[in-house]
C-alpha cells in the first residue's frame, strides 16, 4: 500500500489470459491452469487489483488491501463505484452491469498438499 501510494504508476496492468488456481509456494505443484481471456489496465493499482479480485470470484471489499487502500483514499474496492469500459470491436464502450464480466473461481489454497479441497476467499 505504501509503496503504491509513493511510487504513484502511471498503469497497471494485469494481464490474465491464463489465471492459475492454486498457489506459488512450491514450483512442483504451482496450481491449475484456466483460460480467463481478460487484460485488466488502469491508473489505479487498487481499483485494477479490484476489479481483477472481483473477476477472480472473491469481493475486494472483503480483501485487506483493497479495503485499506480504500479508507486511506487511495482507490475504490467496490467494483460497482468503478468505472469500468469494455473494448469491444475497436470501440471503448463502458460497462453497464457488472454482472456482464464473466466470473471465474479461482482461489487460493495454501493447504493444497493437506486438503485439496480447502480453499481461501471463497
Amino acid at each position: 500500500l505504501d509503496n503504491a501510494d509513493v511510487i504513484k504508476p502511471d498503469i497497471n496492468i494485469i494481464e490474465g489470459i491464463i489465471g492459475l488456481d492454486g498457489e506459488e509456494l512450491h514450483r512442483d505443484q504451482i496450481g491449475d491452469a484456466r483460460l480467463v481471456n481478460i487484460i485488466i489496465a488502469g491508473c489505479s493499482p487498487f481499483e485494477v487489483d479490484a476489479v481483477g479480485s472481483y473477476i477472480m470470484g472473491h469481493d475486494p471489499r472483503e480483501i485487506w488491501y483493497t479495503r485499506v487502500a480504500k479508507e486511506r483514499g487511495l482507490g475504490e474496492c467496490d467494483v460497482n463505484k468503478i468505472d469500468i469500459y469494455w473494448i469491444r470491436d475497436g470501440e471503448i464502450v463502458p460497462l453497464k452491469n457488472i454482472s456482464e464480466i464473466k466470473r471465474h473461481s479461482i482461489g487460493l489454497n495454501w493447504a493444497r498438499k493437506k486438503d485439496p479441497d480447502e480453499r481461501l476467499f471463497w
